[in-house]
């Protein structure tokens, strides 16, 4: 799973890695899937999966 949950936060961390990698020199649509990869690996390290599963449970 790479996309974590839908919150603000999730989707701030998101479009802050996109934007360091557009300066980068990266297709749009690449940034945009490397910082939704990247922030759903910040999730699940931050929570793990059991409250990580608990999270987007609630969320849908």
């Amino acid at each position: 799973m790479d996309k974590g949950r839908t919150g603000k936060r999730f989707k701030r961390l998101a479009k802050k890695v996109e934007q360091e990698y557009r300066r980068k020199g990266y297709s749009l649509k690449r940034a945009r899937q490397i910082g939704r990869a990247t922030a759903g690996k910040i999730f699940w390290q931050k929570y793990g999966k059991k409250k990580g599963r608990e999270i987007l449970r609630r969320e849908r």
